[in-house]
């Protein structure tokens, strides 16, 4: 072969491969042209999502801000009502005070003027009344013991006083305050026995009925309610001893009345004579705690 025809061969074979190394070398490139392409495509598509969601999240953040501004404006309105309520009530209750100082003032320049008149009508009578004060005074200060001595000395000094059933009711009531619920309930006992018909004999019934609750005796506290329905029906310490009992059968408690006494009201001379005790109590007023209570 001549070294003519052996060149040609060469270049054909030169050219040959650079065609196959230039077709190989751009599928490479269009392969890697494709795969840039996808991940840019991919990136728009995670673009865009995030947008969406700093998008949601800025409307949320409006949203809130909104309703933040709506509490906001509710709490100032509210604040600025309980002011204004604060306001009416602090004058309701200056009006209220100064309306009560006068009318305690007037109470006591009548009480005054009776206790002049009856210094000039009857002296005794006057230092009966001053001493059942005394007695009433020492309530008012939450000096149950002092009260109890007072009321005590009074019925001594005074035995045929029409206020006496005050007195015995007075000392129940003060042996109540002191929490010596055996004794009060055995002095309501006697003011009860003595004084059936006082105003004040359904609730010295009912204390007796708290006194035995408070004791946790519950058939005794049960015995005196029942007592209070049955004497006294028509009476607020019948619903108030209806209360207690259902509240017993439902849960095995009841509420019971405070320790501390209701204070007496202020006394402008010698109140009402009490009812005169009963000869022989009528078996609705026998008011005997049950047989076989210790206390």
């Amino acid at each position: 072969m001549s070294l003519r025809a052996i060149a040609k061969q060469s270049r054909w074979f030169f050219v040959g491969c650079l065609f196959f190394t230039s077709t190989s070398f751009a599928k490479g490139i269009d392969d890697r042209v494709q795969a840039l392409e996808e991940k840019w495509a991919q990136h728009e598509a995670t673009k865009v999502e995030q947008n969406a969601r700093v998008a949601e999240s800025i409307a949320q953040l409006d949203r809130m801000r909104a309703e933040l501004q709506t509490l906001t404006g509710n709490v100032e309105t509210q604040n600025f009502q309980m002011k204004q309520l604060t306001e009416s009530n602090e004058r309701h209750y200056r009006d209220m005070e100064m309306r009560l100082n006068a009318i305690e003032s007037q109470i006591k320049l009548f009480q005054d003027q009776l206790n002049r008149a009856l210094a000039a009508v009857s002296p005794k009578l006057l230092q009966e009344t001053k001493d059942f004060q005394k007695g009433l005074d020492a309530v008012q200060r939450a000096e149950y013991q002092q009260a109890i001595q007072s009321f005590q000395q009074f019925l001594k000094q005074y035995p045929k006083s029409p206020q006496k059933g005050e007195a015995q009711f007075w000392i129940a009531e003060c042996r109540y305050g002191t929490k010596d619920f055996t004794q009060a309930i055995k002095d309501y006992q006697k003011f009860v026995e003595q004084f059936p018909k006082s105003s004040h004999t359904p609730q010295a019934v009912l204390k007796q009925g708290d006194g035995f609750l408070t004791l946790q005796m519950k058939d005794e506290a049960k015995v005196f309610y029942k007592k209070v329905m049955q004497d006294f029906p028509h009476s607020q310490e019948a619903a108030m001893a209806k209360g207690k009992l259902e509240a017993l059968e439902k849960t095995g408690a009841a509420p019971v009345a405070s320790p501390q006494p209701a204070l007496p009201p202020l006394q402008t001379g010698p109140p009402a004579a009490t009812a005169p005790p009963a000869a022989t109590p009528t078996p609705s007023q026998n008011t005997t705690p049950k047989e076989g209570a210790d206390f």
